[in-house]
């Protein structure tokens, strides 16, 4: 008996299917595929009302928020994701996808240089917490998996006239997938970024944090996701601000990254300014 479950994606009725064998994709089943409701809320929302003609998920898994919505019939779809031990349930997703011609699926790690026979390891339990630097708490097993950049994947492309949409969720090696795709991000006539932040992960897989943040700002206007409908602006987004503001050594939180600043009133999210009580 086949271990792949069909699951109706809620307001879109888009299909995803999942292995109910792995725990992740029980979570997925129970929650309706809507496990990441603010991340899924402002993918769709960028989407719809941003209309990028290029998006690009890393770190698909089963692809929940790739699959969360249906596309203009103009624009790129690409996925990206490590664990090719997915692919018979994200194919099977594709297949029922009304975009799926559009959409390029692509088995490899996407990081800041183009080698063969990476090593990867698969989570046995919960295949979202896959990852390049495992946690040694979990139990897994290795892929060997060529890295590319993102960048590479555009090369005979202009990108001058592209507006960019990307996700990027790789348990900590999010500073590598970012330098990967320097180009679409200063060549795109604009984009706009969700990444996971998670300052334990980024520093087991060597990231200097304030750097990362540096990097950030430097780039982008950045924010922290709060709702589909509400963003953190920091007047000093540092490691520093963000351990004060959380109380915490670590924290895990979504980013919004834009490289426009009006882009913040064409989404009509309501923006939370965070300095004042940070000040020393």
């Amino acid at each position: 008996m086949s271990s792949i479950q069909k699951i109706i994606l809620l307001e879109s009725n888009t299909i995803l299917y999942v292995d109910e064998h792995d725990n992740r994709g029980k979570w997925l089943i129970k929650q309706n595929g809507i496990t990441q409701p603010h991340v899924t809320g402002i993918w769709r929302k960028i989407v719809n009302k941003w209309q990028p003609t290029i998006a690009i998920d890393v770190g698909v898994n089963y692809g929940e928020i790739m699959f969360s919505t249906a596309y203009d019939h103009n624009i790129q779809i690409v996925g990206i994701e490590a664990n090719k031990l997915l692919d018979s349930c994200i194919s099977k997703s594709i297949a029922e996808h009304p975009n799926a011609s559009q959409i390029k699926m692509i088995y490899a790690l996407a990081s800041d240089k183009d080698t063969d026979e990476n090593t990867f390891f698969v989570d046995k339990e919960w295949s979202g917490t896959s990852a390049v630097v495992p946690n040694n708490e979990h139990k897994f097993r290795t892929l060997k998996v060529n890295s590319t950049r993102i960048d590479s994947l555009f090369a005979d492309q202009s990108l001058v006239k592209e507006r960019l949409l990307f996700k990027i969720d790789v348990e900590g090696y999010e500073q590598f997938v970012l330098h990967g795709m320097n180009r679409l991000i200063k060549e795109c006539s604009n984009c706009i970024g969700i990444i996971e932040f998670n300052s334990e992960f980024l520093e087991r897989a060597g990231t200097d944090v304030d750097d990362f943040l540096r990097f950030l700002n430097e780039n982008f206007k950045v924010y922290l996701l709060y709702s589909s409908f509400k963003v953190y602006h920091f007047e000093r987004m540092n490691l520093e601000s963000l351990k004060k503001h959380y109380r915490n050594e670590h924290f895990q939180k979504d980013l919004l990254l834009l490289s426009d600043n009006e882009t913040i009133q064409q989404l009509d999210l309501k923006v939370k300014e965070i300095g004042q009580s940070l000040k020393e």
